[in-house]
């Protein structure tokens, strides 16, 4: 089928010069996330804000745990319908309660999350992502960029405030790595931070946020985790650091260490406050002797 008629039979126009995918795709058009794709597939999948229970998990004001869910059959047609969700869904800027999507439409989800569906070609699909990757992630390690880590952050912070949720934030800065980049190189230096990414990952849950924060620091937001469950994560974190020696490009097995400053989320204060007492508490790890979690005074 040529793309005109897959769009036509949609009840869409149809765009010049694409080929059409099997499967259609999200776009979000807001926030932080903005420009990022959600992949669909045939099946049923559900939209909201909660790993738990939800399969595409977005973030934004208003979005409830289970929103809305998307029925989507094998030509690629989409129907939304809302899960009795605290702030309704829109279609085009309309309160619906299911409803057939068409190329072009816009869906939102409360008051801050819209997205857009589209049906595109593989090389326009890649621009997006190249383009969302640009904008909020750090091109060496992959995670959050500084910038798009804060927009996170202090929507978290908003979330938090609303549903009164204990969050925890942990900075972590691997120790001597000046000594790294130094004594093996920048490629080693490079390969260390991305090795340590890839642990950070392997440990975390998946609707926990990771950022680089600035050359080998980087900071975690544990969501929904208390005080005494963050430290025992942080913990964790610091172990996996530790217990295998890191290769580097030559083959050579370094031993890596870091220092991690945790603190609690501060739900009456701005995001820079919680930063602030991470950062104080990390100091205090290193002039401790380094390789250590400490928490902020904050916490206790």
């Amino acid at each position: 089928m040529e793309f005109e008629d897959v769009t036509e039979a949609l009840g869409a126009a149809p765009l010049k010069g694409l080929a059409v995918n099997k499967m259609p795709c999200l776009i979000t058009l807001t926030g932080s996330e903005k420009g990022e794709i959600l992949q669909l597939r045939a099946g049923t999948l559900v939209l909201g804000r909660s790993a738990s229970h939800a399969d595409l998990v977005l973030r934004g004001a208003g979005v409830s745990r289970a929103h809305a869910r998307l029925e989507i059959d094998e030509k690629g047609r989409v129907v939304v319908q809302d899960l009795g969700s605290t702030n309704g869904i829109f279609v085009n800027g309309e309160p619906v309660e299911r409803a057939e999507l068409s190329h072009g439409d816009s869906l939102g989800l409360g008051p801050e999350v819209s997205l857009r569906l589209e049906h595109s070609d593989q090389e326009v699909h890649d621009l997006f992502q190249d383009m969302y990757r640009s904008a909020n992630t750090d091109d060496l390690t992959g995670v959050l960029n500084r910038r798009s880590f804060m927009t996170r952050l202090s929507e978290e912070l908003s979330a938090a405030r609303r549903h009164r949720t204990e969050y925890s934030l942990a900075l972590l800065d691997l120790d001597h790595f000046k000594k790294v980049n130094d004594q093996h190189g920048h490629s080693a230096g490079d390969a260390v931070l991305v090795e340590l990414v890839n642990r950070l990952k392997e440990t975390l849950r998946a609707e926990d946020l990771v950022g680089r924060y600035g050359g080998e620091e980087f900071v975690v937001l544990l969501r929904q985790v208390p005080s005494a469950s963050a430290e025992a994560t942080a913990e964790r974190l610091r172990s996996i650091v530790e217990a295998t020696p890191f290769t580097l490009p030559d083959g050579t097995l370094l031993p890596v260490t870091t220092s991690i400053g945790l603190s609690p989320l501060l739900l009456e204060q701005e995001p820079g406050a919680t930063l602030e007492a991470a950062d104080q508490a990390l100091y205090q790890a290193k002039r401790a002797g380094r390789n250590r979690v400490m928490v902020a005074q904050t916490a206790t």
